[in-house]
This record gives C-alpha cells, sequence and structure tokens, in this order.
C-alpha cells in the first residue's frame, strides 16, 4: 500500500508520458511540458512539427534524407560536421546553400591564402597587371617638341625632316647644344592615383648625328606650388653615343620618391651639362620623348 503512494506521487510530480503499441512498433507521446535530460534512443525515423534547440547534439547524420525540410522554416546554428550531404527542398532561406559561394579561385597575379579557397580567404596582388590595378605600372610622356623652352636658353625646339629609304619622316624634337648649358621645362599635373612612394623610372630618348663621345644629361623635379621658389632635385646621368648616326640613345634615370603629390602638379628640368668634362660629344643631341614610368595607387 505504501509502495502505491508513493509511485502515485512522482507521478503527479512529472509530466505524463504514454506508451502504446501498434504495428509499427511502440509510440511515445508526452502530456505536458517537458525536457528530456538524458538520452533517448530511437531507432526508426522521428517526426515533430517543430524542432527547437542550436544542433549542438546532432551528430553522425550520413544519410542525404535524414534531415530534410520542405515547407516551414528551420534555423540552424553551432552544427556540428556532418559526415553525409544535407538536401533543403525549399527555396524561401534566406541563405541558399545551393547558390552562395563554394570556392574563390586564383587568377593572374593573384595569390590567396588558403590555396584551396575556401573559408576565410584571403586575396593579394602580386602586381604586375594591366592598368587599375594596384602596384601596376603607368606613364607619363612628354613627345619631344613638348617642352617649354625660355626665350634666353641654348635649346630650341625643331621640326625636322630626315630621309628613310627614299621617304621623308617628320619628327619634333627639342635641340641641345654642346657647348651650351641648355635647360627645358615641363608642367605636369599628376593623376590621382599616382605612387610617389612607388619611385620612378624616368626614360630619356635622344638621337645625333655623332658617332663618339658621351652625353651628360641632368634631371630635375620640384613640386613647389610657388613656381618662383623651385625646389629643384636633381640627378645626372652619363650615356655613350650609338655607333651609328640617328640610332636611339637611350638614357635612364631612377629615381626614389620625389614628394610628388597625387593629384598636384610638378614641374621637371631636363639639361645637357654641356660644361662637364664627362661631356665629350661634339654637336648636338636632339631629345624625342622624355617618359616617366611610377605605380600606381590603384
Amino acid at each position: 500500500m505504501k509502495l502505491k503512494i508513493i509511485l502515485s506521487i512522482l507521478l503527479l510530480a512529472s509530466p505524463l508520458w504514454a506508451i502504446s503499441s501498434n504495428s509499427s512498433g511502440n509510440t511515445v507521446k508526452k502530456i505536458g511540458d517537458s525536457t528530456i535530460t538524458g538520452s533517448l534512443t530511437v531507432t526508426s525515423s522521428v517526426t515533430a512539427n517543430t524542432f527547437i534547440g542550436n544542433g549542438s547534439g546532432i551528430t553522425g547524420v550520413t544519410d542525404a534524407n535524414a534531415l530534410t525540410q520542405s515547407s516551414a522554416t528551420i534555423t540552424y546554428t553551432n552544427i556540428e560536421t556532418f559526415s553525409g550531404s544535407m538536401t533543403i527542398i525549399t527555396n524561401s532561406l534566406d541563405t541558399k546553400l545551393s547558390t552562395g559561394v563554394t570556392q574563390i579561385i586564383a587568377g593572374t597575379n593573384i595569390t590567396i591564402t588558403p590555396t584551396d579557397g575556401r573559408g576565410n580567404v584571403t586575396i593579394n596582388s602580386s602586381g604586375g597587371g594591366g592598368a587599375g590595378v594596384a602596384g601596376s605600372t603607368a606613364s607619363i610622356t612628354i613627345n619631344g617638341g613638348g617642352f617649354d623652352i625660355p626665350s634666353l636658353n641654348g635649346a630650341i625646339n625643331f621640326k625636322d625632316e630626315y630621309l628613310i629609304s627614299g621617304a621623308s619622316v617628320p619628327y619634333n624634337y627639342t635641340m641641345f647644344h654642346e657647348a651650351t648649358i641648355n635647360y627645358a621645362y615641363k608642367t605636369i599635373y599628376a593623376p590621382n592615383y599616382l605612387n610617389d612612394a612607388g619611385g620612378y623610372t624616368v626614360t630619356l630618348i635622344w638621337i645625333s648625328t655623332q658617332t663618339t663621345g658621351n652625353v651628360v644629361w641632368e634631371l630635375g623635379i620640384s613640386t613647389t606650388n610657388n613656381f618662383r621658389t623651385d625646389n629643384w632635385v636633381a640627378q645626372s646621368a652619363t650615356t655613350t653615343v650609338s655607333g651609328t648616326a640617328y640610332n636611339i640613345n637611350s638614357t635612364v634615370f631612377n629615381l626614389a620618391s620625389q614628394s610628388i603629390v597625387a593629384g598636384q602638379p610638378f614641374k621637371v628640368r631636363l639639361r645637357r651639362i654641356a660644361d662637364s668634362s664627362d661631356d665629350t660629344m661634339a654637336g648636338y643631341s636632339n631629345v624625342l620623348s622624355l617618359n616617366i614610368a611610377y605605380k600606381r595607387l590603384y
């Protein structure tokens, strides 16, 4: 009698569970609200109108149909790794797994970490790309007749004609005398994407009728906004003339940062240091172009 009373008290203090049997096996029904704190082993399928929880205890799902939903909305967070596939029939999810990014593949001059392109991926450009790529090379060119020449100066702008295979080919150039210190200037507007910290490679293209001797060139950059107080930073370079008249000669200046501000004007000054003991070429030197190569910010 005492045992029956204790059992009745335990049943009244807990939610009611009913176990019935049919041809398909046992059916467990819960009457009331409660939480199963222990483990529950089910050898067949489980059907419910709503699954509540973060799914942290779901493991070993290997069947493609073991976790499916066709109509209602299910939110899964902190899901453990599934060993099989998961099928989502509905298209109403905010994030559609079937249409998202599955992998990032590196293109030309691009490196990614990790290399398989999955997870949290870092993308880096190695440079050398085309226009519009940060770190790629762009340039500004001054043609031979495009320099500004002061009136009291030994340099002169010319348009000349010479014969190549019987045809008259015109070209513009700035002529520098062999016995006078000559200056030529040009004001340039720096592009907004110019990266001054990347330095500059300046290539001077010139020709001469002479075939022996050296020419000493000086290139200066001024970045002051006051055009009456220039702050020229100059560098010189010496080039031996080609052994063939009218052949192309190249003089290269490698410049570090010149404090040029992107989107602001700066000035270029070119001269032949004719009074230098190292300048030994007789005759004129004719400048065809000056190319300023730089790195892009973007």
